[in-house]
């Protein structure tokens, strides 16, 4: 008997947004038939046992686990069009990559929830490109053309875009010329919550460390105006001497529950990347801690300015610092940085769609 509902996902390696994303979709619409190119067969043993997975042949490739940030780029086109055909009532690709490109059947209507069009074949284009030299320079000029081709052609076959913010459904309108829908992610507001009369001293950063973040101009930022900040994240700083400022401090691999304590205990968050959503953020407001964040892509949508955070205009330290000033002469409090955040809890993500993914008929 066909089922109703089918979920595909691009990979399951570390429990991140899109793979909240994932399980809450699952608990929508449980039992669902599920198709992904690889799991971390320790990281979801559990899910992997109590669920129906399709897998790509990349599921069987023993180097995944290391690789697959390389080899997905380069093989996910070809695994995701070996997948097994679709055949449930309704299907929803689970998408910031390939997986939108799954082969479904004529009766079947596929919903694509999208974090983006491929980033390196449309606006991330030459920040993949001019990290590349040599032969992988070659390969990606090789390769670009006939994905973005592929990418473009492939979104024809779905059925109705949904996109994870106002500022990545113009993304999906310029390079796959799609409509979409809007319905923001959901975040953990019955965990991420306030604490009782928790004293909040010091700023927060909380991120991945990688160039498009932007975390050297927040370190420029406290280097000048000597205010305490925590830093957490993992990957590699480029920042000279960094280690000799007292005032930052670094913290990697913190619990769920750790992390949640220096959102409660902080003054207020700094956000200085442009994210197409942006989870962190909402996470403090959630926990009653308001953000100063730079004022471009999804912050615009999930922060209120004046009342759950600030934004700073300009990428420099300059225009941050200017805010962290304008922002301790503001009275925020943190009910106003709970209600916020609340617009965006697994319960409204729910119902919004459950509003807009149904079976036909």
């Amino acid at each position: 008997m066909k089922s109703d509902f089918s979920i595909s996902h691009p990979w399951l390696g570390d429990h991140a947004g899109s793979e909240r994303v994932f399980l809450e979709l699952l608990k929508i619409f449980p039992k669902s038939d599920l198709y992904c190119l690889w799991a971390d067969q320790k990281k979801w043993k559990s899910l992997l046992e109590d669920e129906n997975f399709y897998f790509s042949y990349l599921n069987n490739i023993p180097t995944m686990k290391k690789n697959y940030r390389k080899l997905i780029p380069m093989l996910g086109k070809h695994a995701v069009e070996q997948l097994p055909t679709v055949t449930s009532k309704v299907h929803i690709s689970n998408c910031h990559g390939f997986i939108k490109g799954i082969n479904v059947s004529e009766e079947t209507y596929h919903y694509c929830y999208c974090y983006s069009p491929i980033r390196w074949i449309s606006d991330q284009k030459s920040v993949y490109r001019d990290s590349l030299s040599g032969a992988a320079a070659m390969f990606f000029d090789y390769i670009h053309p006939r994905i973005k081709k592929w990418e473009f052609e492939k979104s024809k076959q779905v059925d109705q875009f949904i996109a994870i913010s106002k500022f990545v459904s113009r993304r999906i309108k310029k390079y796959l010329k799609r409509d979409s829908k809007v319905i923001y992610p959901p975040v953990d507001t019955r965990f991420f919550k306030p604490a009782k009369a928790k004293k909040r001293d010091g700023y927060l950063l909380v991120s991945r460390f990688v160039p498009y973040k932007r975390i050297n101009t927040a370190i420029d930022a406290f280097v000048r105006n000597k205010k305490n900040i925590t830093i957490v994240g993992s990957g590699k700083i480029d920042y000279p001497n960094v280690q000799k400022y007292s005032n930052i401090n670094f913290l990697a691999n913190l619990s769920d529950e750790k992390l949640r304590h220096l959102y409660r205990s902080s003054k207020a968050l700094i956000f200085t990347s442009v994210e197409d959503f942006g989870l962190v953020p909402v996470e403090a407001m959630a926990c009653g801690t308001p953000v100063v964040a730079l004022g471009q892509g999804g912050a615009l949508e999930t922060i209120k300015n004046d009342e759950s955070g600030i934004f700073y205009e300009n990428d420099d330290h300059h225009s941050l610092n200017d805010a962290i000033e304008r922002f301790e002469d503001l009275k925020i409090s943190p009910d106003a940085c709970r209600d916020q955040a609340l617009k965006f809890s697994s319960d409204r993500f729910a119902e919004n769609i459950k509003s807009t993914i149904k079976v036909a008929g």
